[in-house]
């Protein structure tokens, strides 16, 4: 604040205390001064008058009541008014005098101040319900008028609700015995429609009117798929049966935006108001092959350490993206292309005859600035070279690291196994410093960055384009400290037990940057998860290789949480738990429960996974943020593994490395490789998410042959697992909104049922927009 203002401010507030004096004064000096009492005597009650608009109101209706109090001479008393009924159980009132009829009968309501009372009789009668006699045409029209006849409708239109088959239908004119209303266009009902008038909350009696049976029949056999595309057939139709039968039914939004949120509302109208009995269809029984998951404090522990590694890699994924977009890409990728063609020849880069103990210099980039202008620049001594890496240790870094045994270990595990492996299913590396190697930097600058490790695209171009690079393919990693002298304590066990699944992850995403620009200047960059996707799919390929296991060979939950749970193998790292708890997060888990909170680890997170982001990190929904675009994601390319694989001369590992060397990205690189629409791809995946060994007769296009997905799941508590929204075939409606990629999983089942449609439409009952798909699969 300037100095004249708080002047001119303190002059104004004097003027204010000087005025209030002068006129609070008086009164004071006449006070004491004994100029006479001057208190009037408070003035007495006599009578209390009750009024209201109406002495009868119905049940449930309300009547407000006013009370005024009055002296012996008729003027009015403030006073405070006391409310009472002779029978609250007929007619109740608050303490502001609203009253609201309980049952039918006869109640007195007084009003009480200064001893004196006043009385108002209130008489409750039954509720006015409405009533319908007659409905034409017959059969009701689409898109056409309805006339209902009938009583106790109301004279104003809004006051009257008309439902047709569950669908709420406008209403064009209205009196006390007749209603017009319009019948929506995409009515979906089972030959017969419903029709109902609801008045006040007052629901009338329900008439059975013929009309058309739109949509789509649904004969899908046990095991098996229906893909509906048009969304005007999202009108599903079943026949009536006795029989025990279940469906999964799936409404999906095919569009690669996360941003994109549809609203849909899911109902179903059955023909007739009976039906016959109708119970709930049971579920098959879950297989234990273990016991229970539970989140040990380890484990949450490594929970969080990852989350906040793959948010922060995320960002810096992005801010790269961005980055990138805004130089002259195709300048860059021609200089980092001559660059590779003639490898060794900048100053910058780590030679190929580098020894150990030699000192070096080396460029961080700086993860919270520009990853291309900013860095931060440390002296590094060479603890191993290997075959295919050299070991860098920032001389820096906290005491209790890695020690020269440790870098053997990590050496020989990155030669012989690590590097192998990716190349093997993920392409060639660069080379761009001519050293036949890559370079690992352990450094306690990445400690800072709330990141277990990173490799850039800002290393691939020189640095005349790029200040912050080193010229080579490197990677930088967090250092151990034990302490927490940096950052937050992280043990050297912790970071020997992470750094074979980072490193077989971070170096995965080398290999796509080098794949990517071999193509040529113009190719586009991969989405975020097309990159982290299939980087959690080398950590998968690369435990299998370091414990000899396989793809194919449909492990269970034992398997896929070995590492993660207290009765496995105290030295077997959790290879696979990452991409699993990604999917649990996804599926509603809440990891945010305190410890020991049993109610909040068993409720899920409503709205998931159907309103949860997969295809990027900055569109949110319900779901544990950072995580979705790593498992989810990994479990697609799974998926696509498992199916399509097969179809290479190379298998899986020339399926992947065709979606690095293919020029599309996103959804149409998936479309190019595997020659399949992306509608089938998600469809068939999203179901086999659910339906993968859940029964025996499952078609093979809906399940995994690497994981047994119903075991897994057996082994979970039911707020971690994908269980859909159970409903049986009977009369409801309920709105969800559903995410670009994401699916809303229902599963309607019942013993016997009546003639049901089931419908997927827009909230005010109209076709879906041409983004949504409906798929159904009958479990039973």
């Amino acid at each position: 604040m300037r100095h004249s203002d708080l002047s001119s401010g303190s002059v104004r507030r004097t003027a204010r205390v000087r005025r209030a004096a002068f006129l609070v004064a008086p009164v004071l000096l006449a006070a004491a001064c004994g100029g006479g009492d001057t208190t009037s005597p408070t003035p007495t009650v006599a009578t209390v008058e009750i009024a209201g608009a109406t002495n009868s109101i119905e049940v449930g209706q309300q009547l407000q009541l006013t009370a005024t109090a009055r002296d012996g001479e008729g003027n009015v008393v403030q006073k405070t008014v006391a409310w009472t009924s002779t029978n609250q159980g007929v007619a109740s009132v608050t303490t502001a005098g609203l009253v609201t009829g309980q049952t039918s009968g006869n109640a007195t309501i007084n009003a009480t101040a200064d001893g004196k009372s006043g009385a108002f009789a209130v008489t409750v009668t039954p509720p006015t319900i409405p009533q319908i006699n007659a409905v034409s045409p017959n059969p009701l029209v689409t898109g056409q008028s309805v006339t209902i006849t009938g009583e106790n409708f109301s004279p104003s239109l809004i006051n009257n609700n008309v439902t047709i088959g569950g669908s709420p239908a406008a209403v064009t004119a209205a009196t006390a015995t007749s209603i017009t209303a319009t019948v929506p266009a995409s009515l979906c009902v089972p030959g017969v429609a419903e029709v109902k008038v609801t008045v006040a909350n007052r629901a009338s009696n329900s008439v059975f009117q013929p009309a058309p049976s739109a949509g789509h029949q649904v004969t899908t056999a046990v095991g098996q798929m229906t893909l509906l595309s048009n969304p005007n057939d999202f009108c599903l139709q079943f026949g009536a049966t006795g029989a025990n039968e279940a469906y999964v039914i799936g409404v999906q939004s095919v569009t690669a935006s996360a941003s994109s949120l549809t609203p849909v509302v899911f109902g179903a109208a059955i023909a007739g108001a009976g039906g016959g009995s109708i119970t709930a269809a049971p579920r098959p029984a879950p297989i234990l092959s273990q016991p229970r998951m539970e989140f040990t404090q380890e484990e949450r522990a490594r929970a969080e350490r990852w989350r906040k590694h793959r948010a922060s890699e995320l960002r810096m994924r992005i801010a790269e993206r961005r980055e990138l977009e805004t130089i002259d890409l195709p300048l860059v990728r021609a200089s980092m292309q001559a660059q590779r063609a003639a490898p060794g020849l900048t100053a910058a880069a780590i030679p190929p005859d580098v020894q150990v103990g030699e000192s070096v210099t080396i460029r961080v980039p700086n993860r919270d600035a520009s990853l291309c202008t900013n860095f931060i620049e440390i002296t590094t001594t060479v603890r191993n070279v290997g075959t295919r890496g050299v070991w860098l240790e920032d001389n820096g870094n906290p005491t209790g690291g890695f020690t020269a045994a440790d870098y053997t270990t990590l050496s020989n595990q990155w030669d012989t196994q690590i590097y192998p492996n990716d190349v093997e299913y993920f392409g060639q590396p660069s080379d761009v410093d001519g050293n036949s190697r890559i370079v690992i930097v352990i450094t306690k600058e990445v400690n800072n960055f709330e990141i277990l490790g990173f490799a850039t695209t800002a290393d691939l171009r020189t640095r005349a384009q790029c200040p912050s690079s080193d010229e080579g393919e490197i990677f930088y990693s967090r250092a151990p400290d034990p302490t927490g002298t940096v950052s937050d304590a992280y043990t050297r066990e912790n970071a020997m037990q992470d750094a074979p699944i980072l490193l077989a992850h971070e170096f995965s995403h080398i290999l796509q940057f080098a794949g990517r620009e071999a193509i040529g200047p113009n190719t586009p960059i991969p989405t975020i998860w097309e990159l982290e996707g299939q980087a959690t799919l080398a950590e998968e390929v690369f435990g299998h290789l370091a414990t000899g296991r396989q793809p194919g060979a449909n492990y269970g939950f034992g398997v896929a949480f070995t590492g993660a749970l207290e009765q496995a193998i105290p030295s077997d790292v959790p290879w696979y738990a990452g991409g699993f708890i990604d999917l649990v997060l996804y599926y509603g888990f809440n990891l945010n429960c305190p410890d020991g909170d049993q109610t909040c680890l068993n409720t899920r997170l409503p709205g998931a996974p159907e309103q949860c982001s997969w295809l990027a990190l900055e569109n949110g929904g319900p779901c544990y943020p950072g995580r979705e675009v790593y498992g989810v994601p990994w479990s697609l390319l799974r998926w696509i593994s498992d199916q399509y694989g097969p179809n290479f001369a190379g298998g899986e590992k020339e399926l992947n490395r065709r979606l690095i060397s293919n020029t599309a990205v996103g959804f149409a690189n998936l479309e190019g490789v595997t020659g399949q629409s992306i509608e089938t791809l998600l469809a068939r995946w999203a179901a086999a998410l659910y339906m993968d060994d859940r029964i025996g007769s499952v078609a093979p296009e809906l399940g995994f042959t690497s994981w047994d997905m119903f075991d897994v799941g057996s082994g979970l508590r039911a707020s971690a697992k994908l269980v859909p929204i159970d409903r049986t075939f009977s009369a409801f409606t309920e709105q969800k909104s559903v995410r670009g990629g994401s699916t809303l999983y229902y599963r309607v089942a019942s013993t016997g049922r009546p003639a049901t449609a089931i419908r997927a439409r827009t909230t005010n009952e109209g076709v879906l927009p041409g983004i949504m798909r409906v798929w159904i699969v009958r479990e039973q």
